[in-house]
């Protein structure tokens, strides 16, 4: 049972485990669903909206959230609890199903794609075969639902601001797929399990470092991956000077609160894709056999640690450079990712065959 439960669910399995009596697998999945939403993923999710806040405001030599304790912490729970309290309001004309539903749903399309990457050994919600396929699919659908709900309010800047997701739903998709491929010629799986088990806990024995073609690939997923979040220098969909806000213009209360959760989500999605592709995932450099179940804890620690400091960096691009013209990124996009991209996936099939498939630190 804890076999076959293990290969559908690792999370599952690993909590079934701390039980001596049989329960049965749909219990166990839906209790692992709420463990790794509300205590592995939300409270990350949590603190990248204090350190936006707060690192932002450093970088800009502003003050930030200092009248609440916890160096300003609080003021993350003290805007939940306005929202939740703060009136919704609709426009009249409006598809009121997807207005309400679309931002909801993409929040729900991309918790689905972070419960199939690993935080560790055993805390993934899914083991699909072709779970990087999955999380790719992800990334266009969550715009589609963003897209539903900006159009579906008949607002003229939410309309302007749908179609420019669109646009960039063209311009980051090919780029971040072809910055895929080189992680799965190095594992030969598209498995998520697959290509952190190749790699090593020492940075040099990462995929990233595997060889020069899958650095540029590395740098290629970063910025597509930058465009997909939406946040400066590639939020022309949402700039409050030419669209008024964009998709949130029309939101009021706890509707524009899920607004602010998405865009916390959609970076944590994105920095965890990239750690766990490129950065080592949960691998440790430690020798975690005596912890046990306890070695789960230390391996969730270290793939965190990876991703507060890909979205450290995100942030600080976020708050020093400038809006780029859409016009600019789509350049960016197709005259620079997109061949990069296809010149890494060139070099790294090259690489794998003259060197049998040993990277950089296999040499060391």
């Amino acid at each position: 049972m804890n076999a076959d439960l293990n290969a559908i669910s690792p999370l599952a399995a690993y909590l079934g485990s701390f039980f001596s009596a049989t329960i049965p697998g749909w219990v166990l999945v839906s209790l692992a669903v709420f463990v790794h939403g509300f205590l592995l993923t939300l409270p990350p999710i949590v603190a990248i909206g204090f350190m936006d806040r707060k690192f932002g405001a450093d970088i800009q030599m502003r003050i930030g959230p200092n009248r609440v304790p916890l160096y300003g912490f609080f003021q993350v729970i003290a805007d939940a609890i306005k929202l939740l309290f703060k009136e919704n309001l609709e426009p009249v004309l409006q598809e009121r199903f997807l207005f309400r539903w679309g931002i909801p749903a993409a929040i729900v399309v991309m918790f689905a794609a972070v419960g199939s990457i690993p935080m560790s050994q055993s805390w993934a919600i899914s083991n699909l075969e072709s779970g990087l396929v999955a999380v790719l699919t992800a990334l266009g659908v969550s715009n589609l639902c963003i897209f539903w709900a900006a159009y579906s309010a008949e607002s003229q800047w939410s309309v302007l601001s749908s179609f420019r997701i669109i646009g960039t739903l063209v311009t980051y998709i090919i780029p971040v797929a072809v910055a895929l491929v080189p992680p799965v010629l190095v594992a030969g799986s598209p498995n998520f399990d697959q290509i952190v088990r190749v790699q090593g806990g020492m940075p040099w024995n990462w995929i990233v470092l595997h060889n020069p073609g899958t650095l540029l690939s590395f740098l290629c997923l970063f910025f597509g991956l930058s465009i997909w979040q939406g946040r400066t220098p590639f939020d022309h969909h949402d700039s409050l000077v030419e669209v008024a806000g964009g998709v949130s213009s029309e939101f009021s209360g706890l509707r524009h609160g899920f607004v602010s959760i998405l865009k916390t989500l959609s970076m944590f999605l994105s920095c965890a894709l990239i750690v766990t592709t490129y950065l080592g995932g949960w691998r440790t450099p430690l020798n975690l056999e005596s912890f046990g179940r306890a070695a789960n804890l230390v391996e969730w620690l270290f793939f965190i640690t990876k991703v507060f400091f890909l979205v450290f960096l995100s942030i600080w691009i976020r708050w020093s450079l400038p809006r780029m013209r859409i016009d600019q990124m789509i350049k960016l996009s197709w005259r620079c990712l997109v061949p990069v991209g296809l010149f890494s996936i060139f070099f790294v099939a090259v690489w794998m065959v003259i060197f049998n498939g040993r990277g950089l630190g296999d040499f060391l």
